[in-house]
């Protein structure tokens, strides 16, 4: 049932598809970080991004959890000099 969805889906979404908008796609997955671009292909095929805007919001999505997962420390240096790491 789910693989009838997803080809349903996906036929819909190819009639709207035009090349500028699947360069757009090429981009932004070839300048996004790798692991972004990793999770979101983990994703389950009814739930992947079809078009450039479905991309946009996956990415900012992922993006904005590995950002909230980083960490940054200060470190002081014994003359005073603060850097981070």
């Amino acid at each position: 049932m789910e693989n009838r969805d997803v080809q349903t889906r996906k036929e819909e979404h190819s009639r709207f598809y035009n090349i500028d908008e699947l360069y757009a796609i090429f981009l932004l997955k070839k300048n996004a970080w790798h692991d972004i671009i990793k999770t979101i292909l983990g994703y389950p095929p009814i739930a992947m991004p079809m078009t450039l805007k479905e991309w946009k919001v996956a990415i900012i999505s992922v993006g904005q959890e590995y950002e909230s997962t980083e960490r940054w420390h200060d470190y002081k240096t014994s003359t005073g000099t603060i850097y981070g790491g």
